[in-house]
């Protein structure tokens, strides 16, 4: 490229600029910029601590959503196509503490001080499921480090469903203590995974049957709304249990 080309370039590309003030603490801004390249998009996001930069990204061929501050933390979100990355930073110092990766069409997510909500539009792991639904992420933001908590899944059949993708450290404490050990060695194995219909087992819709490839019957105990725990699994179907189509299937913590 000729020197008058390079330039001419340069003085095609566009520049936009959003500046995003920290609640409650002026000394805190961050500045999220815009570049119209020849051949896509370029954002770069900046922060700064009384008007020095304190951290700075330009991530490679993805975008960056507005961010958002809540309390002393920092939040960030990349994508590129479905796929985006949630970050989170501890202020003043701007410690990244958590990462987290997700596939979806479509999404939402809320900072709080003590609280991390993300909703995402996501494809179930059984192939007989059409398109995707909305699962819950939640994570608890008070100790050093975020961890899961409930709920991550709206209705006893995506609690399950939730329950046997994550890691095992993130859903232990969702197990029955009774029956962790034998939990934990169901969850270490792989699919195929075709779940049945959700079956009611008592008058108080407390305890739940949902059948996974129809030789495995998982009894999960409602303790609130969105809240379960997974009791243990059967290798026959609990008799006292019967289909419900009457639980509430979409719904949303937003």
């Amino acid at each position: 490229m000729t020197p008058l080309k390079y330039l001419a370039c340069l003085a095609s590309l566009a520049l936009t600029a959003q500046k995003f003030p920290a609640p409650g603490d002026p000394s805190l801004n961050a500045v999220l910029e815009h570049r119209q390249l020849p051949a896509a998009i370029e954002s770069t996001l900046t922060l700064y601590k009384n008007d020095k930069p304190i951290f700075q990204i330009t991530p490679e061929a993805q975008e960056i959503a507005p961010p958002q501050f809540a309390g002393a933390n920092f939040l960030f979100t990349t994508s590129h196509a479905a796929s985006h990355t949630v970050n989170l930073l501890r202020l003043p110092a701007a410690q990244p503490v958590f990462s987290f990766t997700f596939q979806s069409e479509d999404h939402r997510i809320a900072l709080e001080a003590d609280t991390l909500n993300i909703e995402a539009q996501t494809y179930s792991h059984d192939p007989a499921r059409a398109c995707c639904e909305a699962f819950p992420f939640r994570y608890s933001l008070l100790p050093a480090r975020p961890t899961r908590a409930q709920p991550i899944g709206f209705n006893p059949r995506q609690f399950l469903e939730a329950f046997l993708k994550a890691p095992w450290p993130e859903v232990a404490p969702l197990a029955d203590p009774a029956s962790r050990q034998k939990l934990q060695s169901r969850h270490a194995q792989s699919g195929p995974f075709h779940y049945g219909p959700i079956e009611r087992c008592d008058d108080l819709a407390r305890h739940w049957q949902v059948a996974l490839n129809n030789n495995e019957y998982f009894q999960i105990e409602r303790l609130g709304t969105w809240h379960f725990r997974l009791r243990e699994v059967l290798a026959e179907p609990n008799p006292a249990c019967q289909p419900d189509d009457t639980y509430p299937w979409r719904t949303s913590m937003f």
